[in-house]
């Protein structure tokens, strides 16, 4: 048997679970992997676009990854003074 964690959902979501595994003969776990694996099938467009998105980002340079990080245009990061030669070295936002 595979391990398993628990995920935190609103308690409305956490009945539906319950209701429609019930309905389904399956256990939670089983339906929310179930469920999940249809929707990941059902946006493999979408998260291919937005992986394409973020490759682009990356290879544009700073001031793209930076933009795309943080959810602006490239002409904002420019607005605002841009990105100097020395910021956003290796790490991103993570405190390094």
């Amino acid at each position: 048997m595979r391990a398993q964690s628990p995920i935190k959902v609103h308690e409305a979501t956490k009945e539906k679970v319950r209701y429609a595994a019930l309905m389904a003969g399956l256990k939670q776990a089983e339906l929310v992997e179930l469920a999940v694996d249809e929707y990941v099938e059902h946006h493999r467009e979408l998260f291919a676009l937005r992986m394409e998105r973020a490759q682009e980002a990356l290879l544009g340079g700073k001031t793209s990854t930076l933009a795309y990080s943080v959810g602006v245009d490239e002409a904002d990061v420019e607005q605002v003074g841009g990105v100097a030669s020395d910021q956003l070295g290796g790490s991103l936002g993570r405190g390094t």
